[in-house]
């Protein structure tokens, strides 16, 4: 595997007081493996309620993940999300069945993703001159990539810019 593979399943119907917010903003589960010295390596982010933490954790331990985070990105929210970063490092195969596994203890759709947004009626040009960069439109919501300008190293690794 040389070139990093990241995958998404993304959450639908969670409100933030009494209004939804698009599974894009940041309600988007990905895991994102890559080889490294002949090992693959798996890093990323799941996006859980709360009564599904310790199930999913169960699970990833059970298959050799770890967790190395767990938070919340937002108050009031329906249902309460947390946020779990895991790491895992083998055979890539077993690392995506574990992973798997581990989400079929959550309400997390592992099947086709969600049909996507239309785009925002919004003109986007002057996004992009005020945050310097060229943004896109993803599932109706902008977005820019604003990579650190040092070079980030993790377990001997240098992460892709995503």
């Amino acid at each position: 595997m040389r070139t990093p593979l990241r995958l998404s399943a993304q959450r639908p119907r969670v409100q933030v007081d009494g209004i939804a917010v698009r599974p894009v903003l940041g309600l988007g589960n990905w895991p994102a493996f890559a080889e490294h010295g002949g090992i693959t390596k798996v890093i990323g982010d799941l996006v859980l309620t709360q009564p599904e933490v310790n199930p999913v954790l169960r699970r990833l331990h059970a298959g050799g993940l770890t967790a190395t985070a767990l938070h919340n990105h937002r108050l009031r929210g329906t249902p309460a999300t947390m946020y779990m970063h895991v790491h895992g490092h083998g055979d890539a195969v077993a690392l995506a069945r574990a992973l798997r596994t581990a989400l079929e203890a959550s309400a997390t759709p592992v099947g086709p993703s969600v049909p996507a947004a239309a785009a925002p009626d919004v003109n986007t040009a002057p996004l992009d001159r005020i945050i310097g960069t060229a943004g896109k439109v993803n599932d109706g919501a902008w977005q820019a990539v604003l990579p650190r300008p040092e070079r980030i190293m993790k377990q001997g690794c240098r992460p892709r810019p995503t």
